[in-house]
């Protein structure tokens, strides 16, 4: 081959570039630095993922969609998203959100306005806590656009979840308890191993859940947007009153309020609602010549029912 024959088709690539520069860029998803969102776009769609993050024991990746030049109707559908991590196993969402609907068969269909951001979330679920990486997310489109999103070697925010990180005081004034739902789709996967919700209050920040299998064994706190949490062993339960501690950390239920004190001061405080009162249990009086649990505000001294773990 002369240099003639390369200067031409060197000419040639760049003159389909300048004519047909969506289907270039729609092959390649923009790549940017780790923990910013990364978009995929073509002269149609634009998908940009916000980022992913752990949910208890779910990960749940944040993205939008636009239609470009017109509305379009989308067909999202489970079996076209995946996650692959750094060692190629692969993992399909169990249910799908765009704007206020809910996948049904883990299948949404709906019409995206021209020029409006749709925000869409995937869950997955149960994945392995080890995963802090995700080496491709791809997202395929179908109905009145066919398109192929691929995000590739970005970051897991992590969620707070573990006894060594204590639930943050959330900023603004604390307020009335309102009811909300549960932060997981699987309900069960809030409690420790071989434990279940045996109590569940609310507060205007936090979800709280007494678990245990037979009598109360375990404190699980969860700020509303369910990125920030934390499960403590229980140190004190009676009826209505509970208390962990997280260090210097203590966490207490009672009369009707949800108390946060650090070396014995308290850095917050909040109403809650009993959405799930403790079941009565049938379980032997532990709490004979013991004294009473620290930091506890009057715990009953008398009461037979009380119990320590």
């Amino acid at each position: 081959m002369n240099a003639k024959s390369l200067v031409k088709i060197g000419w040639c690539g760049l003159l389909s570039i300048y004519l047909y520069p969506t289907q270039v860029s729609a092959q390649v998803a923009t790549k940017t630095p780790k923990n910013n969102p990364a978009t995929y776009e073509d002269d149609r769609i634009k998908v940009t993922i916000q980022n992913c993050s752990r949910k208890l024991q779910d990960l749940v990746c944040k993205a939008t969609l636009t239609s470009k030049n017109n509305d379009r109707t989308i067909d999202l559908n489970g079996n076209n998203i995946k996650l692959v991590d750094f060692e190629g196993n692969e993992y399909y969402p169990s249910s799908l959100r765009l704007a206020n609907r809910v996948s049904e068969n883990n299948s949404i269909k709906a019409e995206l306005v021209e020029n409006v951001p749709f925000k869409a979330s995937f869950i997955f679920n149960k994945i392995p806590t080890n995963i802090t990486q995700v080496a491709l997310l791809q997202v395929s489109l179908s109905g009145g656009i066919n398109a192929t999103a691929k995000f590739r070697n970005f970051e897991v925010n992590s969620a707070q979840n573990t006894a060594t990180n204590p639930i943050k005081k959330p900023s603004g004034t604390p307020g009335l308890a309102t009811i909300v739902t549960d932060v997981s789709n699987d309900p069960s996967s809030i409690c420790p191993d071989r434990t279940k919700i045996m109590y569940h209050a609310t507060s205007k920040s936090y979800l709280m859940y007494i678990c245990g299998a037979k009598i109360p064994t375990h404190y699980v706190g969860i700020s509303r947007d369910g990125f920030q949490g934390i499960t403590l062993r229980l140190r004190y339960y009676d009826r209505t009153q509970f208390s962990a501690d997280n260090g210097e950390t203590n966490y207490t239920i009672a009369a009707n309020r949800l108390v946060i004190r650090k070396d014995s001061k308290i850095v917050h405080q909040e109403k809650i609602q009993v959405v799930q009162a403790l079941p009565s249990i049938n379980a032997p009086d532990r709490t004979a010549n013991k004294s009473k649990p620290k930091k506890t505000p009057n715990p009953p001294s008398s009461d037979a029912s009380q119990k320590r773990i």
